[in-house]
């Protein structure tokens, strides 16, 4: 499984095809059918990592958040949120980027944020997609996934719109071109389409509504590229809203959303951010590679890692307290060296983790192993555990490597291993060297595998050596590894900036009329 032979393909389809034409209703539909192709992609080429869900499946556990969202509304009543007011600044977040700190659920890329531009007397508004509820959370929040659910259950069982499908030219040599080349995917007939294109139109309409009352100035998305996000994107283009992606994870020149988009409209995506915040010059530069074909339509900035940056503060209370629990549980471990493996949801079944068993079977117990879930597995934790049980049992922990924040872990290990996850680069921030277990991995994280931040090792041999030779690649105390000697943008002085420039204009224009 190849990161460059996907991007390989949906490059060949923007040469090939005339995708910045594919308009329905004046929206270029590339981006929404790039994203959702390179995940179908992915499961192709990679039959044996783990299966979306079934149409059924996924309409279950879409229901399952109603109840969810009730007992969660009254048991942190006192910071549900409601769009009956202005607001400078409106975000929207990927429904499960939270932490917990203290009793309180951050969420790790919009809170700090938040904090920072209430000191300069900036509102925001915060929206939570996701049946995930978190709480009590930090700061209010309105949960949106019922009326999200409704939409998208909705368009579920809408019939095919043979118009939208025959309106965008060549479409069907499109359809015939995958349909050769990878001939066991699902097909994007017109169905799907009508389905996908209805659903991004509704929602958008939806979030119109909160950004009528709201008015804000400026908005911020986590994880863009999803059908409600880039709903989000479009009905913020409506008004003017300028869109500010932030950073969440690894973003390179192999990644569907950020890297080597082709065709461009002169004006942009009405899809795609405005605005890129970005941790380093390399994710910078990844989006300036492409982004001159529309000047001023999708801009990078280097901002740096805002979460990462409060977990370097070792006199802060709350990290400290992580640092005394942590080093407490590790004096009653008989282990030397700790090591931190992040799992992921394509990358979790036995085929891929038995090289990665054997080897720990191999190491003694000098090596003791913190198993962390991704959010998204969190409903697969017994599986998880009993799979672990089975093959490495009294080596392991799994519960507070998962529900504890990742920094605090990734200032008490030794060494990371993971198959493609961005706590690789993460783990640079903290001097955690990493183990890269699969080539997709290697491919994504060029950086990293070229400073030796990170090695790759893919059979129980190479593990067992990489692992030795990486725990002398630790660096102590922290430093700003990846982040040294970049300009960084001040994102708070930015996003006051904008505000004003932006009501300003709106004032000039009230004027004119």
């Amino acid at each position: 499984m190849q990161a460059s032979a996907i991007m390989d393909v949906l490059n060949e389809i923007e040469v090939r095809f005339p995708v910045d034409k594919w308009l329905v209703n004046r929206i270029h539909i590339w981006p929404l059918l790039r994203v959702h192709l390179g995940v179908m992609l992915f499961h192709v080429m990679a039959p044996q990592a783990a299966q979306r869900r079934s149409r059924l499946a996924s309409g279950l556990s879409l229901c399952g958040g109603f109840l969810k969202h009730a007992f969660s509304s009254i048991a942190d009543s006192s910071h549900n949120a409601h769009c009956d007011h202005k607001a400078d600044v409106v975000m929207l977040s990927d429904g499960i980027s939270f932490s917990s700190i203290d009793g309180q659920w951050y969420e790790k890329f919009c809170d700090p944020i938040r904090d920072a531009l209430s000191l300069s007397d900036v509102s925001s508004f915060l929206m939570t997609p996701q049946n995930r509820y978190y709480q009590p959370r930090h700061s209010p929040s309105m949960f949106i996934h019922p009326a999200l659910t409704t939409i998208l259950l909705k368009n579920m069982f809408r019939t095919s719109d043979r118009d939208i499908y025959k309106a965008l030219p060549n479409y069907e040599e499109f359809l015939a071109f995958l349909g050769e080349k990878f001939p066991q995917m699902p097909l994007l007939d017109s169905l799907w389409l009508s389905r996908q294109i209805r659903s991004l139109e509704d929602i958008s309409r939806y979030y119109t509504k909160i950004l009528k009352k709201l008015n804000p100035a400026v908005a911020f998305i986590v994880s863009y590229y999803w059908t409600e996000g880039m709903a989000f994107i479009h009905a913020c283009r409506q008004y003017g809203i300028p869109v500010i992606d932030i950073q969440h994870g690894a973003q390179g020149p192999l990644h569907k959303a950020y890297g080597r988009w082709i065709k461009i409209p002169q004006d942009g995506y009405e899809l795609l951010p405005s605005h890129f915040y970005c941790w380093s010059e390399y994710e910078a530069e990844t989006i300036g590679d492409w982004n001159s074909q529309s000047p001023g339509a999708h801009i990078p900035m280097i901002v740096g890692n805002r979460w990462l940056s409060f977990w370097k503060d070792s006199n802060n209370t709350a990290i400290k307290r992580y640092d005394s629990q942590l080093s407490q549980l590790k004096d009653s471990i008989p282990s030397t060296y700790h090591l931190l493996v992040t799992l992921q949801p394509e990358f979790s079944g036995p085929k891929f983790l038995e090289p990665l068993f054997k080897a720990i079977s191999l190491m003694g117990d000098s090596f003791h192993w913190w198993f962390r879930l991704h959010p998204m597995m969190m409903d697969k934790r017994h599986l998880i555990k009993k799979l672990l049980s089975q093959q490495i049992a009294g080596r392991f922990d799994l519960d507070w490597s998962s529900d504890i924040p990742l920094p605090a872990l990734l200032r008490q290990v030794d060494v990371h291993l993971t198959f493609c996850s961005t706590v690789i680069t993460e783990a640079v921030f903290f001097g955690v060297p990493s183990v890269i277990l699969d080539q997709f991995g290697v491919e994504f994280f060029p950086k990293e595998m070229e400073s030796g931040w990170a090695v790759a090792a893919f059979s129980t041999e190479e593990i067992t050596e990489a692992i030795k030779r990486q725990i002398l690649v630790k660096v102590d105390p922290l430093g700003d590894m990846e982040m040294s000697g970049e300009s960084f943008v001040d994102p708070i002085s930015e996003v006051v900036s904008m505000i004003r420039n932006i009501r300003a204009q709106k004032e000039l224009n009230a004027i004119d009329r």
